[in-house]
């Protein structure tokens, strides 16, 4: 599928993975970021996700971060807002339930600390068992 504009030849896009949109959205919402940042983000590795965004057109390389190595600043093309119809960044979607990232950290750390608060050892499991069972002793 093509799509004619101003006598060019511009291959559309074809479905992303979710990867890639996950890669995308990042770097929509965040550039000019690098590869190493967006793998922060997402958890894992995204090098592949970069590349297939990159061939289609929908980032580039727009600078370099002053970071030891001066890794590869990513940021979204005039492709990335023609293909979703937007006339600048400006018109993405207002991110209004993101939490920022400090926040969501602290949280995450509070909810494995109940949980850890909550979990039984194999200490525990025999002794309930034993209660349990004098219990049931105790019944009869």
């Amino acid at each position: 599928m093509h799509l004619i504009l101003k006598d060019w030849l511009i291959p559309l896009p074809g479905l992303l993975s979710q990867a890639a949109l996950e890669t995308l959205s990042i770097i929509a919402y965040r550039q000019p970021i690098t590869r190493i940042e967006v793998e922060e983000i997402r958890g894992v590795k995204s090098e592949r996700a970069i590349h297939t965004l990159v061939n289609k057109d929908l980032i580039e390389e727009v600078g370099r971060a002053e970071a030891i190595g001066r890794p590869i600043l990513y940021g979204t093309t005039k492709a990335f807002l023609g293909y979703f119809g937007l006339a600048s960044l400006k018109d993405l979607p207002v991110m209004e339930d993101v939490q920022p990232s400090d926040q969501l950290e602290e949280e995450t750390q509070l909810l494995f600390k109940k949980l850890e608060e909550q979990q039984l050892t194999f200490d525990d499991v025999a002794r309930d068992k034993v209660n349990v069972n004098s219990d049931e002793m105790k019944l009869e």
